[in-house]
């Protein structure tokens, strides 16, 4: 069934407002039309990231954007049966042991539509917090939190942070979080060795950002947003063909789509800092102080970097060469 996508959403606002190509909102939107609701990972008022329904359009603002930490389940499982018992279609996007945990508590629902993602692994929330804390002693309370603002760039974009006074851009090499979450210093434990990282997954639809998109498809080259998608089911194949019209899409290959998106199979590779950061981390240890100590750039870690990304290369090939693929 596995099927390869490249796709963005017509609509221009929703593009740029998303942090690849829309996909999610266009989903969602589909499934609002017919009644349904949408479960998906949001920020609340103290930018913790938790699970939230919602069933008008105008809310869906809420669940769109990357957001790189462990999201609260909470009731979230009930809440989904909850809604599918009473005949409504529900839309759950969310990481992929998330889903599969969602799958395995309830099972499998005609009126349900799992949308997981390419995760490169997430970060405890109590780290996520240490940050919080960090930043607003010398920046001033938070106000507003979006990690991928792509207006110059998609392929280079901004953590843009806004306090009560000032808003806040830096690259992702500037920002202390986005560094440490790119180079593997403070992922949960299971991400290291993550089973989900599958090709074939429990989910309907896989979304992700399609890296390295350009020299599959080069007539996709605007630098807002495309979004590698995987067409996991028949039911979810059935919902991308609802909303197609309002995409531009091309078929891709999926061993292509693999090569320039490793995440979609390789678990993150866990530093030799990891333990040490996360121990000092638990201690008290101001995060960005701690941060900007260890992640000042010196020759031999560059060096150990550039390894590291070759090593990913070839295990990529590797499992490429693997029959079947779709494992």
């Amino acid at each position: 069934m596995l099927e390869a996508v490249a796709a963005y959403s017509r609509d221009e606002g929703i593009r740029m407002q998303s942090s690849s190509g829309g996909l999610f909102s266009i989903l969602a939107q589909q499934i609002l039309k017919e009644g349904g609701i949408v479960f998906g990972a949001a920020y609340d008022e103290e930018f913790h990231v938790k699970y939230l329904g919602v069933d008008r359009k105008e809310e869906l603002h809420r669940l769109r954007g990357a957001k790189y930490v462990e999201s609260n389940l909470g009731d979230v499982y009930v809440k989904v049966l909850e809604n599918l018992n009473q005949n409504r279609k529900v839309l759950f996007c969310g990481l992929p042991c998330h889903v599969a945990g969602l799958i395995k508590k309830i099972g499998v629902h005609e009126k349900l539509f799992c949308v997981d993602m390419v995760c490169h692994g997430v970060p405890p929330e109590w780290v996520w917090d240490a940050y919080l804390k960090s930043y607003q002693s010398s920046k001033g309370k938070i106000t507003g939190i979006f990690m991928r603002d792509k207006r110059d760039s998609w392929t280079r974009s901004h953590w843009r942070i806004e306090t009560t006074d000032v808003v806040y851009l830096e690259s992702a090499s500037e920002n202390p979080y986005m560094r440490g979450f790119v180079e593997n210093l403070f992922l949960r434990p299971c991400c290291y060795s993550c089973k989900f990282k599958t090709i074939s997954r429990k989910s309907d639809l896989t979304l992700g950002d399609y890296w390295g998109v350009s020299k599959i498809h080069p007539d996709y080259t605007d630098d807002k947003g495309i979004s590698l998608v995987l067409i996991q089911s028949e039911k979810g194949k059935d919902l991308f063909q609802e909303v197609s019209q309002q995409l531009c899409w091309s078929k891709s290959d999926i061993r292509q789509a693999i090569r320039n998106n490793p995440s979609l199979i390789l678990s993150a590779v866990k530093p030799i800092s990891h333990e040490k950061i996360m121990r000092e981390l638990k201690m008290g240890h101001d995060f960005i102080s701690l941060m900007e100590k260890n992640l000042k750039v010196s020759i031999i870690s560059e060096v150990i970097r550039k390894i590291g990304v070759r090593l990913s290369k070839i295990r990529v090939r590797i499992r490429l060469m693997r029959k079947p693929l779709l494992q």
